[in-house]
């Protein structure tokens, strides 16, 4: 490694450091950081050598019986930390692999702590973090460990990771990461669904939802019907409020129409070619313009665009949504069905099912795409300069990607409160439904949490099985319906992987993309509640021309060259019935 290159990056690292203690209320010390890498520019190319060593050192054989402590980082301000080793789960990783593990992520501006941690060369020995600028250039500067030599001692794992995900993951010819969860059979699972209530649906007549139009006339006649039997307002229908931009509400609209199935962020394939959404007139502006009747209909409410969790929870399990585009998975998080059913046995949010996804006029059903998923997710785990002995980290990680480790994840230890044995597929046999747990159990056993990585195959392919065969009553709502319905609706790309990549957020160009898709975000909700057709056309030309004049252009021009080099690589795209 040079040295050059990391006295280059760590200016730019402290000079954004700066510039984010500038804009920041906290008033940060950026002085103090910018001396700081100056003077530490040596100190990291020292580590790194130090840790070229390190790999060749490790103990291969399986033996964990010296111990080992790590820090493991995430790089967000987000994730839920737990201490390790308090929870069955964790206790049980701890034992079996003889680690130690501080856990820790930043507070507020994670990009500005892990600037200040590369320019002071106080690297945590693990880091979880996105496929972004910062990664592709700590692994430019030497700062990462390449996994390479740890999968030539362990070579299960790549059983896990597909061959082609591991060339796509890789910079300069080495692989960093390992995937927080990949696929590599099959495209398993399912969120996204429409939704009606039972007892709204019965009072509006039970109608046709086979097509879109059904969709349509049924939410206007739930606005008729006007209150539940409890005498509140009805909501004809809802997205949730996950995307408050709107964005959930016109992916519903969008697919119905038989476009790709989902946005990569604001960006999707039209005839063969990666362009912004709005750029789009085929199916997106469309869909645009149905949201907005929809609204002027007062089919929609504005509070769609202004609820939190918290309201939105209460007003479904209260029933009062007649129809929705939403994660019915939730279920599993918020209860919202689960309290519903509780305080009215009668009623229900029903999943459509046949089709799942009601088509448009002149579109076939089978011409509507269900989920994409890739083989990889955008989160990895790599291992800085600092980590001694990876090797120990690397096995757990592959151990937690296999039929073992998912059940361990998902149902704690063998012998633990759930299970014992297993069937003769390896699945474990429950003693009673995950669903009977209490919250204190749950959390006591450490049930999901530790999905660090997880595995799509190994995790979905179990809990289906070990669903499947619950008596009907203990069976998972959720997961009935993403094995038996979603899943065959699903297919695996990687189409999109690395999109983001082509353009630095720091860049001038990534700076005019921050500008365009803020501009989006707060400009959708306006379109999409415009008072009538023509202010809403209106809207979303003024908000087309501000693409235009802000670099989307260019954008575009990147992201669909790096597009149409993933098609090529995996021979073909994904969207082609």
């Amino acid at each position: 490694m040079k040295k050059t290159k990391v006295l280059a990056f760590l200016l730019a690292c402290t000079m954004s450091v700066s510039v984010l203690a500038a804009c920041s209320d906290t008033g940060g010390d950026s002085s103090s950081a910018e001396s700081k890498g100056a003077s530490q520019a040596s100190k990291v190319e020292e580590k790194s050598s130090e840790a070229e060593t390190s790999v060749e050192e490790t103990n291969t054989t399986g033996d964990y019986s010296e111990p080992r402590s790590y820090t493991w980082y995430y790089n967000n301000d987000w994730e839920t930390i737990r201490p390790w080793g308090n929870d069955d789960v964790s206790k049980y990783l701890k034992e079996k692999f003889n680690v130690d593990i501080n856990f820790s992520r930043a507070d507020a501006d994670y990009e500005a702590k892990l600037n200040i941690m590369i320019s002071s060369g106080d690297l945590p020995d693990i880091i979880t973090m996105g496929r972004d600028a910062n990664f592709l250039k700590m692994a430019e500067l030497g700062l990462l460990q390449s996994i390479d030599p740890l999968r030539e001692k362990n070579p299960e794992f790549d059983e896990y990771v597909k061959e082609s995900t591991r060339e796509l993951l890789r910079v300069d010819g080495e692989l960093y990461t390992i995937p927080t969860w990949a696929r590599a059979n099959g495209a398993t699972g399912g969120n996204l669904s429409w939704m009606y209530n039972k007892r709204i649906y019965e009072a509006a007549g039970s109608p046709d939802l086979t097509t879109f139009d059904g969709l349509y006339e049924y939410a206007k006649k739930a606005k008729e019907i006007g209150k539940t039997e409890e005498g509140l307002d009805i909501i004809p229908f809802a997205s949730g409020t996950d995307t408050l931009d709107g964005e959930r509400i016109l992916n519903g609209f969008h697919r119905s129409m038989g476009a790709p199935s989902a946005i990569y962020g604001w960006y999707a394939p039209v005839d063969g070619k990666l362009t912004n959404v709005f750029y789009d007139d085929k199916y997106w502006r469309v869909a645009t313009m149905e949201a907005n009747k929809w609204y002027r209909e007062g089919l929609i409410s504005e509070t769609n665009f202004s609820d939190t969790r918290d309201q939105l929870v209460e007003k479904q399990a209260a029933g009062r949504f007649g129809l929705m585009y939403y994660d019915f998975s939730l279920d599993d998080v918020t209860h919202f069905r689960q309290i519903l059913k509780e305080a009215h046995p009668d009623d229900d949010y029903v999943v459509l099912t046949d089709p799942a996804f009601p088509p448009t006029n002149g579109v076939d059903a089978d011409k509507v795409y269900g989920e994409y998923k890739p083989t990889s997710s955008g989160d990895g785990i790599n291992f800085t300069t600092k980590a001694e002995d990876p090797q120990r980290i690397f096995d757990m990680c592959t151990y937690l990607m296999t039929q073992e480790g998912a059940s361990v994840q998902m149902y704690g230890p063998k012998g633990g409160l759930l299970w014992d044995e297993t069937d003769a597929d390896g699945n474990p046999i429950l003693k009673k439904s995950e669903g009977l747990l209490t919250e204190e159990e749950k959390n006591q056993l450490g049930l999901w949490f530790w999905m660090i990585p997880g595995h799509a195959d190994s995790v979905d392919e179990t809990k289906f099985a070990v669903n499947a065969a619950l008596p009907e009553a203990e069976r998972s709502f959720v997961v009935s319906y993403q094995a038996d319905v979603f899943t065959p609706l699903n297919f695996l790309t990687d189409e999109f992987f690395g999109l983001r990549d082509t353009v630095s957020p720091t860049e001038d160009l990534g700076i005019k993309r921050q500008a365009c898709e803020d501009q989006i975000r707060a400009q959708l909700p306006k379109i999409i509640m415009a008072s009538t057709e023509e202010e809403a056309t209106k809207l979303y030309d003024e908000l087309v021309d501000f693409l235009k004049n802000n670099g989307m252009d260019e954008i575009v021009a990147k992201y669909d060259a790096k597009y149409q080099e993933n098609v090529k690589i995996q021979g073909g795209t994904a969207y082609n019935r």
